[in-house]
């Protein structure tokens, strides 16, 4: 087995990469996400877990890197996240600056997971962070992934 990972953890890897490829097409891979690919000025990240003796799915995008902390920061993630279907806003750990990083994401028990579950959990969190993340650092500062693309 790979690093201690259970055979599970293992097929249910490869499973999400095949449907991920025929999903989003190309995506990056490296030793700490199962996949990465970019949407408009975000950047979208692919992670199955285990826990429990269960696997798990995580999607999640850095919305704003550097987002200056307030109270107004938090009452915004608190009252939008009422409007996602999938997905939810949460801030990481802040610096001694006050900065934090505000992530969209989404889990999902992957055990039984199909591929119609994968391209919806995928596409709402990519569609939902490409959306927000402009929003976010207009209001809160610091930084999207990518520049917004001027179509």
């Amino acid at each position: 087995m790979s690093e201690g990972k259970s055979i599970e953890l293992l097929q249910v890897e490869d499973k999400v990469r095949r449907w991920l490829s025929d999903f989003v097409g190309t995506f990056e891979t490296g030793t700490n996400i199962l996949g990465s690919f970019r949407v408009g000025s975000a950047r979208v990240n692919v992670d199955v877990f285990e826990q429990n003796d269960s696997r798990f799915l995580k999607v999640l995008s850095c919305v704003a890197d550097g987002a200056t902390s307030s109270p107004e920061l938090f009452e915004y993630i608190a009252r939008a996240n009422s409007d996602y279907i999938f997905g939810r806003l949460q801030a990481a750990d802040g610096d001694e600056e006050g900065l934090i990083d505000v992530w969209f994401e989404h889990n999902l028990l992957a055990d039984y997971l199909d591929q119609e579950e994968l391209k919806w959990a995928v596409g709402a969190v990519a569609a939902s962070a490409d959306d927000v993340d402009t929003e976010m650092v207009k209001r809160f500062g610091g930084r999207t992934m990518y520049e917004d693309d001027d179509d």
